[in-house]
């Protein structure tokens, strides 16, 4: 059987780009003792991991206030309002504040049916989402 030859090109990338519909990045924005996580992608059983280990990770560099931006993420069940729900509670018994910022579409009507305001503060902001 004859060989042939294949180039094949891999490139590395880098967040927020996704590779993936079913993936989840975080990426983090620092202003003072205010930090920004914005989600992009779904948060599920399989990826909400990504989430809690970021917001564990900015948590204990002492913020006064961590806000998750979900303005990008396309979808987030059970699994990713665990993963809020956890961390309102530590931030309850913290000395930092937890908001939820840009809820939309169908994450948006996940809070609404889960009633997720009655466990975590949560502003429908209509400002442009940052993105450096």
């Amino acid at each position: 059987m004859p060989t042939r030859e294949v180039e094949v090109k891999i490139e590395s990338l880098s967040p927020p780009e996704l590779t993936a519909p079913d993936q989840v990045v975080v990426t983090p924005l620092r202003s003072g003792s205010t930090v920004r996580l914005l989600v992009g992608g779904e948060v599920d059983f399989a990826s909400a991991h990504v989430l809690e280990r970021s917001i564990h990770r900015e948590e204990m560099s002492g913020p006064a206030e961590v806000i998750i931006d979900l303005a990008q993420t396309a979808f987030l069940d059970a699994g990713g309002l665990k993963v809020l729900a956890r961390a309102a509670r530590r931030a309850g018994r913290g000395a930092w504040k937890l908001r939820v910022e840009n809820t939309r579409g169908m994450v948006r009507r996940v809070f609404d049916i889960t009633d997720m305001e009655a466990v975590i503060q949560h502003w429908q902001s209509t400002k442009p989402v940052a993105t450096e």
